[in-house]
């Protein structure tokens, strides 16, 4: 992520904040106030239209068991973990304090060949930044086996292997039981052509409803357990 495009969005994302901060948008009262962090996932692209993103789904999927939320998304398309760490926590700490984050994240560092040293560091500081929030519930989603994914399969990259995907994975989960986050086992998801957009990199529509069960199953029973 160049210096330019990491400011601009910073600055776009701190409007939003100040925008919306003192309205309905960010802190309206809900009783759950939720930051989704990560790339392109997070932002939706692949789904048709937005609302069917994880995210947006998640959020409903709370609201369906009777608690309200205030959400909001700090997602970036294209962004590796450096840049969320410089941009998105900026962000966290200006916006309203956090109930729930999610983290998905780490896709765009592998496909850029980022070695594995590096995105521990970036991770480690990330969710031990997060980890400093009082009262928040962290959930982090691992990786997809990224080679299974149609545009892997008709043009290889060879920064996108089996192994590398599993060191990474190791990686998320050894971080989450360091900073006591929850790990969302993506990588549990079946490796069906059918749940990927016409991009061949994105999830479409049933691609994120899955992805959305696989956070809820982790996420309802931490949320409702404290009520």
């Amino acid at each position: 992520m160049n210096i330019f495009r990491a400011l601009t969005t910073s600055l776009s994302l701190i409007g939003y904040i100040f925008i919306c901060g003192c309205g309905n948008g960010v802190d309206g009262g809900a009783d759950i106030r939720y930051v989704a962090l990560g790339a392109s996932e997070t932002t939706g692209v692949g789904a048709s239209p937005i609302g069917n993103s994880y995210v947006h789904r998640i959020k409903n999927g709370i609201e369906d068991q009777g608690k309200s939320v205030n959400q909001l998304n700090y997602g970036i398309p294209d962004i590796e973990i450096g840049g969320l760490r410089d941009v998105e926590l900026r962000a966290l700490d200006l916006g309203p304090k956090p109930d729930i984050v999610t983290l998905f994240v780490g896709g765009n560092d592998l496909i850029a060949g980022t070695t594995t040293d590096d995105f521990e560091g970036n991770l480690d500081a990330v969710l031990n930044h997060i980890s400093k929030i009082s009262g928040v519930d962290v959930f982090v989603a691992d990786l997809p086996d990224l080679t299974k994914l149609p545009r892997f399969v008709e043009n290889p990259d060879p920064d996108v292997t089996e192994a590398r995907v599993r060191a990474y994975n190791v990686i998320i989960a050894n971080i989450c039981a360091r900073y006591g986050a929850v790990l969302v086992h993506i990588s549990a998801a079946p490796d069906d052509p059918a749940l990927i957009s016409d991009d061949g990199l994105h999830p479409n529509n049933a691609g994120y409803q899955t992805i959305t069960g696989d956070f809820l199953n982790e996420m309802l029973p931490v949320i409702y357990a404290a009520s």
